[in-house]
């Protein structure tokens, strides 16, 4: 289901449960470990065994899964040995009841989280693995769920993470797409932040109903070409703007806006103890902005300065097969005056 309007981050969560309630979509299912075995509760049907973990020894640890958010399908760590002391797990999917198994990613290491992404076009799963014995060295794996290929290694010293990130998931917008590292230092006590977003290093491709952005091909374009580590610059004038052609043949409600440049340069493997650079907050990011369609119908848009994807919808009936986005305020940076957009993108 694709959003009408757009609530900022906070209230969220509270406008999903609404439309939970008003418009059930999916199985309303969840998972619960019960003794080391894993459950699916499912609320129209008794709560099922999930069959492939069946076996699995109690006392093997850390133990994980993760739901899809349509509730359909479990992702989940095995013990399949191999490794420091045989303690090796991989990465499998199945079906909610259990069928259609089938191996994600090869581990020789331990699995300590599992975290399910909803691109636009692909969903992918982000498996964070460590060495075992003294080591502790963490690494997330990126996985296109659809195709099984690897998108991204990172590698670091990992002691914890969040879902706070850069991106929504698309249809579900309570939950950030990113995951955050901080960084070891060498005598295993933090000497320093290394933040970083998963989703930085992931291509999400162009959308599909961008035709050219100010008359180019999109997907060249750093504003639109799936990543926030690149950022879209304002040129030197005194009211900036972006045109953007989208195909009239596609279904159409609106755009999300990444303000800023949402990328941070994280410490060197060397030097745990420099705090990297978070460049968001050192560029302006826009506040006002005018967006003019194909038919002349112009709507006004006040932006929070905040992070995270924010939404526009589209009125009703209206001819964006071109769109003019005109900045008209901005938040001011803390040392550039030019003004960024990390991304844009069709829903």
């Amino acid at each position: 289901m694709k959003p009408r309007n757009f609530v900022i981050f906070f209230l969220a969560l509270l406008v999903v449960q609404l439309i939970i309630v008003a418009v059930p979509v999916h199985a309303e299912r969840s998972l619960e470990w019960r003794d080391g075995d894993l459950w699916v509760i499912d609320e129209e049907q008794d709560d099922i065994y999930f069959e492939p973990l069946r076996g699995h020894a109690e006392s093997w640890y850390p133990k994980t899964a993760v739901l899809s958010p349509d509730g359909e399908w479990v992702v989940f760590a095995r013990h399949t040995g191999g490794g420091y002391e045989n303690e090796g797990e991989s990465c499998f999917a199945a079906r909610w009841d259990g069928t259609g198994e089938r191996m994600l990613l090869e581990t020789d290491r331990l699995i300590h989280d599992i975290y399910w992404m909803n691109g636009p076009d692909s969903d992918f799963i982000a498996v964070q693995v460590s060495t075992g014995g003294t080591i502790y060295r963490s690494y997330f794996t990126v996985v296109n769920f659809d195709t099984g290929e690897i998108e991204t290694i990172v590698e670091g010293f990992i002691y914890r993470t969040s879902s706070w990130g850069t991106r929504f998931r698309s249809g579900y917008w309570d939950t950030s797409l990113g995951l955050l590292y901080e960084v070891y230092g060498q005598i295993e006590e933090v000497a320093g932040w290394g933040i970083f977003c998963v989703d930085e290093l992931i291509d999400f491709g162009t959308s599909r109903p961008l035709l050219s952005v100010d008359g180019d091909d999109p997907t060249n374009d750093p504003l639109t070409d799936g990543l926030t580590s690149t950022a879209w610059f304002a040129p030197d004038d005194s009211i900036p703007s972006i045109t953007l052609e989208l195909d009239r043949d596609e279904a159409v409600d609106g755009i999300s806006i990444v303000s800023g440049w949402s990328w941070h340069e994280t410490p060197s493997e060397d030097r745990y103890e420099w705090e990297g650079i978070d460049w968001w907050p050192q560029y302006g990011r826009p506040g006002i902005l005018t967006i003019e369609f194909a038919d002349g119908l112009r709507i006004e848009e006040v932006l929070e300065d905040m992070r995270t994807p924010q939404w526009i919808g589209f009125p009703s009936d209206v001819d964006y097969s071109t769109i003019t986005i005109y900045i008209e305020g901005i938040y001011h940076g803390t040392i550039f005056d030019e003004v960024a957009i990390s991304e844009i993108y069709i829903y």
